[in-house]
Protein backbone atom coordinates (compact mmCIF):
# COMPACT_ATOMS: atom_id res chain seq x y z
CA UNK A 1 0.00 0.00 0.00
CA UNK A 2 2.28 2.70 1.25
CA UNK A 3 5.33 2.44 -1.93
CA UNK A 4 2.16 1.74 -4.12
CA UNK A 5 1.15 5.55 -3.51
CA UNK A 6 3.69 7.54 -2.67
CA UNK A 7 6.88 7.56 -5.18
CA UNK A 8 10.26 5.84 -4.07
CA UNK A 9 12.73 4.83 -6.43
CA UNK A 10 12.69 1.30 -7.68
CA UNK A 11 16.01 0.30 -6.24
CA UNK A 12 14.18 2.03 -2.49
CA UNK A 13 11.13 -0.63 -3.09
CA UNK A 14 13.33 -3.57 -3.53
CA UNK A 15 15.02 -2.66 -0.30
CA UNK A 16 11.59 -2.58 1.17
CA UNK A 17 11.10 -6.06 0.57
CA UNK A 18 13.58 -7.24 2.83
CA UNK A 19 12.65 -5.42 5.76
CA UNK A 20 10.26 -7.29 8.33
CA UNK A 21 6.62 -6.34 6.69
CA UNK A 22 5.70 -4.24 10.48
CA UNK A 23 8.36 -2.15 10.02
CA UNK A 24 7.76 -1.23 6.23
CA UNK A 25 5.54 1.84 6.60
CA UNK A 26 8.54 3.49 8.87
CA UNK A 27 11.40 2.87 5.93
CA UNK A 28 8.80 4.12 3.38
CA UNK A 29 7.70 7.51 4.81
CA UNK A 30 11.13 8.20 5.57
CA UNK A 31 12.63 8.03 1.53
CA UNK A 32 9.10 9.02 0.32
CA UNK A 33 9.85 12.35 2.30
CA UNK A 34 13.33 12.44 1.31
CA UNK A 35 11.89 12.12 -2.15
CA UNK A 36 9.84 14.98 -1.58
CA UNK A 37 12.86 17.22 0.32
CA UNK A 38 15.14 16.35 -2.83
CA UNK A 39 12.59 17.77 -5.03
CA UNK A 40 12.45 20.72 -3.24
CA UNK A 41 16.38 21.43 -3.02
CA UNK A 42 16.99 20.24 -6.85
CA UNK A 43 14.46 23.00 -8.16
CA UNK A 44 15.66 25.62 -5.56
CA UNK A 45 16.14 29.32 -7.04
CA UNK A 46 16.11 30.77 -3.63
CA UNK A 47 17.06 29.62 -0.42
CA UNK A 48 14.39 31.78 2.08
CA UNK A 49 11.71 30.07 -0.42
CA UNK A 50 12.68 26.60 -0.26
CA UNK A 51 12.94 27.11 3.83
CA UNK A 52 9.99 28.02 3.66
CA UNK A 53 8.67 24.74 2.56
CA UNK A 54 10.91 22.70 5.13
CA UNK A 55 9.07 24.74 7.55
CA UNK A 56 5.94 24.15 6.48
CA UNK A 57 6.70 20.20 6.61
CA UNK A 58 8.13 20.63 9.91
CA UNK A 59 4.75 22.36 11.72
CA UNK A 60 2.96 19.76 9.69
CA UNK A 61 4.89 16.75 11.32
CA UNK A 62 4.42 18.34 14.86
CA UNK A 63 1.60 19.20 14.58
CA UNK A 64 -1.66 17.40 16.00
CA UNK A 65 -4.13 18.03 13.11
CA UNK A 66 -2.26 17.73 9.95
CA UNK A 67 -3.92 18.75 6.50
CA UNK A 68 -6.03 16.15 4.93
CA UNK A 69 -4.90 15.11 1.14
CA UNK A 70 -2.13 14.95 0.86
CA UNK A 71 -1.15 11.33 0.93
CA UNK A 72 2.10 11.40 2.19
CA UNK A 73 0.95 13.86 5.49
CA UNK A 74 -1.84 11.13 6.07
CA UNK A 75 0.60 8.54 5.72
CA UNK A 76 3.15 9.97 8.45
CA UNK A 77 0.18 10.41 10.56
CA UNK A 78 -0.63 6.77 10.26
CA UNK A 79 3.22 5.90 11.03
CA UNK A 80 3.89 8.23 14.33
CA UNK A 81 0.82 6.63 15.97
CA UNK A 82 1.81 3.00 14.58
CA UNK A 83 5.32 2.83 16.25
CA UNK A 84 4.63 5.11 19.93
CA UNK A 85 7.90 3.45 21.16
CA UNK A 86 10.09 5.15 18.37
CA UNK A 87 11.00 8.65 18.05
CA UNK A 88 9.60 9.45 14.70
CA UNK A 89 8.64 12.76 15.24
CA UNK A 90 12.25 13.48 16.12
CA UNK A 91 13.77 11.43 13.57
CA UNK A 92 11.90 13.27 10.55
CA UNK A 93 12.70 16.71 12.40
CA UNK A 94 16.21 15.47 11.87
CA UNK A 95 15.64 14.46 7.89
CA UNK A 96 14.56 18.07 7.33
CA UNK A 97 17.83 19.81 9.11
CA UNK A 98 19.81 17.33 7.00
CA UNK A 99 18.50 18.94 3.83
CA UNK A 100 18.34 22.40 5.10
CA UNK A 101 22.22 22.09 6.13
CA UNK A 102 22.72 21.99 2.00
CA UNK A 103 20.26 24.18 1.19
CA UNK A 104 22.06 26.96 3.69
CA UNK A 105 25.35 26.05 2.66
CA UNK A 106 26.63 27.38 -0.68
CA UNK A 107 30.06 27.52 -0.08
CA UNK A 108 32.39 24.46 0.79
CA UNK A 109 31.32 22.68 3.91
CA UNK A 110 33.43 22.56 6.54
CA UNK A 111 34.02 18.91 8.00
CA UNK A 112 32.06 19.40 10.86
CA UNK A 113 28.78 20.88 8.74
CA UNK A 114 29.37 17.60 6.49
CA UNK A 115 29.09 15.39 9.52
CA UNK A 116 26.26 17.17 11.04
CA UNK A 117 24.18 16.84 7.37
CA UNK A 118 25.28 13.24 7.18
CA UNK A 119 23.98 12.59 10.42
CA UNK A 120 20.75 14.23 10.45
CA UNK A 121 19.61 13.08 6.79
CA UNK A 122 21.39 9.41 6.99
CA UNK A 123 22.48 8.14 10.81
CA UNK A 124 19.59 9.41 12.49
CA UNK A 125 16.97 7.21 10.32
CA UNK A 126 18.85 4.30 9.97
CA UNK A 127 19.56 4.51 13.70
CA UNK A 128 15.88 4.41 13.92
CA UNK A 129 15.10 1.60 11.79
CA UNK A 130 18.22 -0.23 13.58
CA UNK A 131 16.60 0.20 16.65
CA UNK A 132 13.09 -1.05 14.99
CA UNK A 133 14.71 -4.33 14.22
CA UNK A 134 16.50 -4.72 17.33
CA UNK A 135 20.18 -4.27 17.03
CA UNK A 136 20.72 -1.91 19.50
CA UNK A 137 24.27 -3.28 19.71
CA UNK A 138 24.96 -1.82 16.19
CA UNK A 139 23.51 1.62 16.33
CA UNK A 140 26.33 3.29 15.82
CA UNK A 141 27.48 1.34 13.17
CA UNK A 142 24.23 1.77 11.23
CA UNK A 143 24.14 5.66 12.17
CA UNK A 144 27.73 5.80 10.14
CA UNK A 145 25.96 3.59 7.29
CA UNK A 146 23.23 6.27 6.79
CA UNK A 147 26.05 8.73 6.70
CA UNK A 148 27.31 7.17 3.99
CA UNK A 149 24.06 7.33 2.54
CA UNK A 150 23.83 10.53 2.58
CA UNK A 151 27.45 11.86 1.81
CA UNK A 152 26.99 9.66 -1.22
CA UNK A 153 24.48 12.12 -2.49
CA UNK A 154 26.96 14.78 -2.70
CA UNK A 155 30.30 12.57 -4.28
CA UNK A 156 27.91 10.86 -6.88
CA UNK A 157 26.51 14.07 -7.77
CA UNK A 158 30.05 15.61 -8.38
CA UNK A 159 29.08 18.35 -5.58
CA UNK A 160 31.94 20.89 -4.61
CA UNK A 161 31.90 19.24 -1.47
CA UNK A 162 32.51 15.40 -3.23
CA UNK A 163 35.92 15.04 -2.82
CA UNK A 164 35.96 15.78 1.15
CA UNK A 165 32.47 14.16 1.36
CA UNK A 166 34.39 10.97 -0.39
CA UNK A 167 36.97 10.73 2.29
CA UNK A 168 34.59 11.60 5.61
CA UNK A 169 32.11 8.72 4.17
CA UNK A 170 35.62 6.60 3.47
CA UNK A 171 36.96 6.74 7.41
CA UNK A 172 32.84 5.43 8.40
CA UNK A 173 33.41 2.53 6.00
CA UNK A 174 36.57 1.41 7.24
CA UNK A 175 34.78 1.71 10.58
CA UNK A 176 31.92 -0.83 10.23
CA UNK A 177 31.46 -4.48 9.64
CA UNK A 178 29.79 -4.04 6.11
CA UNK A 179 29.28 -7.59 5.67
CA UNK A 180 27.89 -8.21 9.44
CA UNK A 181 25.61 -5.11 9.00
CA UNK A 182 24.40 -6.56 5.50
CA UNK A 183 23.68 -9.79 6.67
CA UNK A 184 21.36 -7.98 9.66
CA UNK A 185 19.01 -5.94 8.16
CA UNK A 186 19.81 -6.68 4.58
CA UNK A 187 17.00 -3.77 3.25
CA UNK A 188 19.68 -1.07 4.79
CA UNK A 189 22.53 -2.79 2.78
CA UNK A 190 20.08 -3.17 -0.39
CA UNK A 191 19.27 0.34 0.31
CA UNK A 192 22.85 1.71 0.31
CA UNK A 193 24.26 -0.49 -2.11
CA UNK A 194 24.99 1.84 -4.80
CA UNK A 195 26.78 4.39 -1.93
CA UNK A 196 29.18 1.49 -0.69
CA UNK A 197 29.72 0.92 -4.58
CA UNK A 198 30.44 3.79 -5.62
CA UNK A 199 32.54 4.56 -2.65
CA UNK A 200 34.76 1.34 -3.82
CA UNK A 201 35.38 2.50 -7.25
CA UNK A 202 36.85 5.47 -5.70
CA UNK A 203 34.35 7.71 -8.48
CA UNK A 204 35.88 5.86 -11.40
CA UNK A 205 32.80 5.39 -13.96
CA UNK A 206 31.14 2.02 -13.97
CA UNK A 207 29.53 -0.19 -16.90
CA UNK A 208 25.48 0.11 -16.11
CA UNK A 209 25.30 -4.10 -16.90
CA UNK A 210 28.35 -4.69 -14.40
CA UNK A 211 27.02 -2.56 -11.36
CA UNK A 212 23.49 -3.65 -12.60
CA UNK A 213 24.75 -7.73 -11.76
CA UNK A 214 26.48 -6.52 -8.77
CA UNK A 215 23.86 -4.91 -7.30
CA UNK A 216 21.28 -8.13 -7.88
CA UNK A 217 23.71 -10.13 -6.75
CA UNK A 218 24.19 -8.47 -3.40
CA UNK A 219 20.22 -8.55 -3.19
CA UNK A 220 20.26 -12.16 -3.42
CA UNK A 221 23.51 -12.96 -0.93
CA UNK A 222 23.93 -10.11 0.91
CA UNK A 223 27.74 -10.06 -0.28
Amino acid sequence: MFDAIISISPPQKLSLIYLDEELRPLLTIFLALDARIEDIFSKMNEVMIAQIRLSWWRDTINSERKPKNEPLVEMIEMVQNQYPKLDVTQTLNSLINGWEYLMVNEDYMSDQELYDYASERGGAFFGLIAMGCGRDALLESYQNLGRIWALSFLFNKGDRNADKARILATEYYKSINYRQLSRAIRSLSILTFPAIHALKSDGKKQDGISFGLSYIWHAISAR
